[in-house]
């Protein structure tokens, strides 16, 4: 019997029996309930039968592996993150991996602020033979810049993000709060101050809007910009 068939069907342990849909959501809720402790077992062992069951391509999958990361964050355990993300991202250098899985699974960790910078590291390298691909959308050019960002590396971030801002008006979403949050965080760490300044007036715009303004995402970077800019 394969590894995949024994994870899917034998119930040696306390949720293998259990579907890992099943077991993903159980994780999510007792991380909602601050029971980081409880959920970090049961959301691992989500995502290793996912990943035997779905592959990485599944949706259920790539969430499990973003829930597991929030997870790692919120517990103050950035080092699992990073042991857990690298081994997840051996799996992803095959050259032919689709871009959508690529960015389903950096996103997760770019989008926060509370991980190591090895780890960012690794994202931005993970993602470099997207940053040219003809088919990259807006969505994937946002998580190049953020993870560019992340990694310390401002002035690609600039370029990357306003190349995502152009392809987000170009596809129609107009233009998006999550690149005019990092833009001008860049120049911050730039030392533009002016430049963060004027670039955060236009993210404070933006947030005005009642569709960015509802969008807990948006809102989670503007509190950090504003942190950021307040010498927080």
């Amino acid at each position: 019997m394969q590894r995949g068939t024994k994870l899917c069907e034998e119930n040696d342990s306390p949720i293998s029996s259990l579907p890992g849909v099943m077991a993903k959501q159980l994780a999510r809720s007792l991380a909602g309930q601050g029971r980081s402790d409880e959920a970090e077992p049961i959301a691992r062992e989500a995502f290793d039968i996912l990943l035997e069951c779905q592959s990485l391509e599944s949706g259920n999958t790539t969430e499990a592996f973003g829930r597991l990361i929030g997870i790692y964050a919120e517990s103050k355990r950035p080092s699992r993150a990073t042991e857990f993300a690298g081994s997840v991202f051996a799996r992803l250098r095959d050259p032919s991996a689709p871009l959508r899985i690529i960015n389903a699974l950096t996103w997760p960790i770019v989008r926060r602020p509370d991980l190591d910078l090895q780890l960012y590291t690794e994202t931005r390298e993970m993602l470099l033979p997207c940053k040219d691909d003809a088919m990259v959308n807006a969505g994937t050019a946002n998580t190049i810049g953020v993870a560019q960002f992340r990694a310390g590396r401002y002035e690609e971030a600039i370029d990357s993000l306003t190349r995502a801002d152009a392809l987000a008006v170009a596809e129609k979403h107009g233009e998006q709060p999550g690149n005019w949050a990092f833009i001008p965080m860049a120049h911050h760490r730039l030392h533009h101050h002016e430049l963060a300044q004027t670039t955060a007036d236009r993210l404070r715009e933006l947030m005005e809007d009642s569709q960015n303004a509802q969008n807990s995402e948006s809102q989670l970077f503007l509190r950090e910009i504003e942190t950021l800019l307040a010498g927080r």
